[in-house]
C-alpha cells in the first residue's frame, strides 16, 4: 500500500509540474478525448472503465483498452458489440450535428498457454462541445496468469482519423493485475496498474477543436499514459454484494484524472452500476462536472443442448444484456446499449483423480491373508 500511494504522489507531481505554463499549449485534447473507449460500450460507461476490472469484477474485450492483463482471468470465450448515441441537445451552433455514433465489437479467445483479446472500435461524432472526430482503432493483445494472485499483458493498437484531415496512430500498452487477500471488511481486493498509449500520436495532419478552443496541438488520447487502480467488494449479504473501484490516471503526465465505479449485485444476475469522472484540465478550461452514469446488467442462461451434443460443457452458455446513460459536454448525452455473450461454462470443478477402477478386480486378496490363515491351510 505505501507504494501504492508513492505512486499516486509522483504521478500528482509529475503531472502538476508539466501542467505549468511552459507545457500549457502542448496538451489540448478535445472533450472527451481520454475517455474515447469508454464511450463505446454501456459497462464502461457505468463504472467498469477500470484497470482493476470496475466494482463487481467484469471483463470484456474493450476492457484492454485501460489494463491489458485483464482477460487472463476469463475461462470462456466471450463475443461483446455496442453502439452508443451521442445526442446534442443544445446545437448552439449551426455547424454542429445532432447526433454521433460509436461502434465497438470485440471477442476475448483462452488457449492453454495465453489469452487473446481483440477490440475494434468506430467512432463518428463532430461537435464543438466535443470535437472526438471520426476513427476507427483497433486493439489486439494477450495476457497470462504468472501466478494465483499476478497478471501481467501486452496490447498492440493502430488506428486512423478522418474529417478535418487524416491521420494514422499506432503503438503498445502494457498492464498487470495484482488479487489480494481480504483486508478487514474489505473482500476480494484487486490492484491493477497499467501504462497505455505508447506509441505515435497524432500529428498536425489531423485537425480537432481542443478544449483550450484551438486547433493547433490536438492529440488524443493521451500518449504515456499511467493508471492505478484499486477495487474491492464492500459488503457482501446472502445474494447481494456491493463493490466500488478507483482510477487515477495521467494523459501525457499533464493532466490528472479520476474514475470511480460503484456496483451493487443481487447473486451475479442483475447488475446495477454507477460511474463517475473527473478531469482536472477539462474543469480548468470551463467543464461543468458531469452527473454520475447509471448503468444496468442483466445475466440470462441460454440452453444449448443440440449444440454442446457430446461435450456437455458447452450445454450452457450465458448472454448479458446491457444498458447505460451518461451526461457529457454542454448538453451533450451518450445512451448506449450492448450484449456479451459467453460460451461454455466456467470451470469450477477440481480434477478428479482415480487411482484403481473399481469396476476391475486390480488387486490382489491374497495379500491381505494372515500368517495364521497360511499356517492353518
Amino acid at each position: 500500500m505505501k507504494k501504492l500511494l508513492s505512486l499516486l504522489a509522483a504521478g500528482i507531481l509529475c503531472s502538476a509540474a508539466l501542467s505549468s505554463e511552459t507545457f500549457v499549449d502542448l496538451y489540448n485534447p478535445p472533450f472527451g478525448g481520454n475517455s474515447i473507449f469508454k464511450l463505446s460500450n454501456p459497462t464502461m460507461i457505468s463504472g467498469g472503465a477500470s484497470a482493476s476490472g470496475g466494482p463487481v469484477f467484469t471483463v470484456l474485450p474493450v476492457s484492454i483498452t485501460y489494463n491489458p492483463a485483464l482477460p487472463a482471468t476469463e475461462q470462456r470465450s466471450v463475443i461483446n458489440a455496442s453502439w452508443t448515441g451521442i445526442i446534442n441537445t443544445v446545437n448552439a451552433q449551426n455547424s454542429d450535428g445532432t447526433f454521433g455514433n460509436i461502434f465497438q465489437l470485440g471477442t476475448i479467445i483462452p488457449t492453454r498457454y495465453l489469452v487473446i483479446a481483440a477490440s475494434a472500435q468506430g467512432t463518428f461524432a463532430n461537435f464543438s462541445n466535443m470535437d472526438i472526430g471520426n476513427n476507427i482503432i483497433i486493439h489486439a493483445g494477450v495476457s497470462k496468469d504468472v501466478t494465483d494472485k499476478l497478471y501481467v499483458g501486452m496490447n498492440l493498437y493502430t488506428g486512423f482519423y478522418l474529417g478535418h484531415g487524416s491521420d494514422f496512430t499506432v503503438g503498445a500498452d502494457l498492464g498487470l493485475l495484482y488479487t489480494m487477500n481480504d483486508q478487514g471488511f474489505l473482500k476480494n481486493p484487486r490492484l491493477g496498474i497499467s501504462l497505455t498509449n505508447l506509441g505515435k500520436p497524432l500529428n498536425g495532419n489531423f485537425q480537432s477543436l481542443g478544449f483550450n478552443g484551438s486547433r493547433d496541438y490536438i492529440n488524443y488520447p493521451g500518449i504515456i499514459t499511467p493508471r492505478v487502480s484499486y477495487a474491492a467488494t464492500l459488503l457482501s449479504i446472502q445474494n447481494f454484494n456491493i463493490g466500488f473501484s478507483t482510477d487515477l490516471y495521467f494523459p501525457e503526465f499533464m493532466d490528472v484524472a479520476a474514475d470511480v465505479g460503484l456496483a451493487l449485485a443481487y447473486s451475479d444476475i442483475v447488475q446495477f452500476c454507477i460511474g463517475w469522472e473527473a478531469d482536472l484540465r477539462e474543469i480548468l478550461n470551463g467543464a461543468p462536472l458531469n452527473w454520475p452514469s447509471i448503468g444496468l446488467n442483466i445475466r440470462l442462461t441460454i440452453n444449448s443442448k443440440k449444440i454442446a451434443e457430446g461435450n456437455e460443457a458447452w450445454e450452457k452458455s450465458e448472454i448479458v444484456p446491457a444498458l447505460a446513460w451518461k451526461n457529457l459536454y454542454g448538453g451533450m448525452e451518450a445512451v448506449s446499449a450492448g450484449a456479451s455473450l459467453y460460451l461454455g461454462q466456467k470451470d469450477t470443478k477440481a480434477p478428479e483423480i482415480y487411482l484403481w477402477d473399481d469396476s476391475a478386480d486390480l488387486i490382489d486378496d491374497s495379500i491381505f491373508e494372515t500368517e495364521e490363515v497360511k499356517s492353518e491351510e
